[in-house]
């Protein structure tokens, strides 16, 4: 699947974090990501950096920036299997006792590991520690357009107090990205997670949600040194993908099993995961309205009454609470009325607004 470039240093010691870093046409960006790990203010580490059949020059990029640095290690893979298949590369081949997965277009504080570490040493080695970041936005040029600083609420959950913080984790965006996460490697081995193929947009919520089935300590931190760039135009998450709705319905599905089989299902986690399905459901509408979608207005019809006859939609949306948003509480509120016209009436003035100017869009979703 892949090969090890040994070139890239010889220390084969156990550090304390494994950073995996998948890499595929990032020539502008990955070089400064790399010099962020090297500035570190925490030097136990290893960066593994996954070629997975780049287009361009990102890996000599990479090679440059590591400046022949030992804590460095290069692998290649033979064919692209995309992000999910070059982080369970680096799973694989990790050595440290904490691994996480940051990506290779966004930006590092120094203090980024050193925080990290003295989380493990005050709360006693933890499974997992959570810690945030800023969501930093540049328009189609590249531009800064500005910032949101989203951290968690700090603290340390053991046993059954645990899945109860989950639903706070998911709501404030924290549980699904899996570069503000340091899982314990030993805790991932013994499971044998990977993660999924096919499950664009959910895969880093998918692997979270399977690690915390079991996970029995979680340390939350209210650092922000990770610096996720978000460009309009070009994340993931402006793409059009086919089956977002399913994809979604499902992560909300995943969440909804995992607080019930951990005995966090009560009435405040239903209310909040039913706001979190209408969000979900609410960008679904406006992408019934895009022209790649292809349906015409009898199909968008009758796929939003098919989502209103929906079970998880009867237990959840209509249970739903937005506690902080006021815009959310009138979606809300359309939605649990079944009513389809009205609910398309608002997924097309989504539509408008988000094709009338997209960094607007990105602004009223990041709650500006």
């Amino acid at each position: 699947m892949a090969t090890l470039d040994t070139s890239a240093g010889s220390d084969v010691s156990a550090p304390l974090f494994s950073l995996v870093m998948p890499t595929y046409g990032v020539r502008d960006h990955i070089a400064a990501a790399v010099g962020d790990v090297l500035g570190q203010t925490c030097a136990n580490w290893e960066l593994i950096i996954v070629d997975d059949c780049t287009p361009d020059d990102s890996i000599e990029q990479a090679r440059h920036a590591a400046s022949g640095d030992g804590r460095v290690r290069f692998l290649t893979h033979k064919r692209n299997l995309g992000i999910s298949g070059a982080r369970n590369t680096g799973i694989e081949a990790a050595r440290g006792a904490y691994i996480f997965f940051p990506d290779p277009d966004d930006r590092f504080e120094a203090t980024m590991l050193e925080h990290i570490e003295a989380a493990l040493e005050q709360y006693g080695n933890p499974d997992v520690v959570v810690f945030g970041h800023k969501q930093r936005y540049f328009d189609e040029q590249g531009s800064f357009l500005y910032e949101n600083e989203m951290v968690p609420e700090p603290g340390f959950w053991v046993g059954n107090a645990l899945p109860h913080r989950l639903i706070g984790l998911e709501e404030g965006t924290h549980l699904g990205y899996a570069w503000n996460k340091a899982y314990r490697k030993e805790l991932i081995d013994r499971l044998g997670l990977r993660f999924e193929f096919d499950a664009p947009l959910i895969e880093d919520f998918l692997f979270a949600a399977a690690f915390f089935r079991h996970a029995q300590s979680l340390a939350c931190i209210d650092s922000a040194d990770y610096l996720y760039a978000k460009r309009v135009g070009s994340n993931l998450t402006n793409e059009f993908i086919p089956n977002y709705y399913e994809l979604h319905r499902r992560r909300i599905a995943v969440m909804r099993d995992l607080l019930c089989d951990r005995g966090a299902l009560d009435k405040d986690a239903r209310a909040t995961l039913g706001a979190l399905f209408a969000r979900y459901i609410l960008s679904s509408l406006e992408r019934v309205f895009d022209l790649q979608a292809h349906l015409n207005a009898r199909e968008r019809r009758a796929w939003c009454e098919s989502v209103f006859a929906d079970r998880l939609f009867d237990e959840l949306v209509t249970n739903g609470r937005a506690r902080s948003s006021r815009s959310l509480a009138v979606c809300l509120a359309v939605l649990k009325t079944r009513n389809a016209r009205a609910a398309l009436a608002l997924g097309k003035a989504i539509h408008l607004i988000r094709n009338r100017s997209t960094a607007l869009y990105s602004k009223a979703k990041s709650g500006r």
